[in-house]
């Protein structure tokens, strides 16, 4: 058993191969689902994920982050936990266009759904 959360991760295409490499470092490559990418973006998320800010891999993730953001916004992700209210962010989410996540986690518990209210939608094609 354990808590569990989702989250929608988008950065910039000159920083993902890296970001992979981190990702896959850590035992993570498994858990990437959705992956989506244009010109300018990869988007991808974690499904149904352990995300504890002591575990390691979640440490390296988030040290990637704060590294790539440090000049100019790189990568962000917005994290959603199964309670209702529990919802972290990292990165600058309007410089990197995520309002397109944002509006579909207010969307889902606009409609009261309980739990992982994003994973209970079809998610339409992500338009940047």
């Amino acid at each position: 058993m354990g808590y569990y959360s989702h989250l929608w991760f988008k950065c910039t295409n000159d920083v993902f191969p890296d970001f992979y490499k981190v990702i896959k470092k850590v035992g993570l490559k498994n858990c990437i689902v959705n992956p989506k990418q244009n010109k300018k973006y990869t988007m991808f998320e974690f499904a149904n994920i352990k995300w504890y800010s002591d575990y390691p891999e979640v440490q390296a993730i988030d040290a990637f982050v704060d590294m790539c953001n440090q000049e100019e916004p790189k990568v962000c992700y917005i994290r959603q936990g199964e309670n209702f209210d529990d919802i972290e962010t990292a990165g600058d989410l309007c410089e990197l266009d995520c309002d397109y996540y944002v509006d579909l986690i207010v969307k889902g518990f606009d409609e009261g759904k309980e739990g992982f209210p994003i994973l209970q939608q079809t998610h339409p094609e992500l338009v940047i």
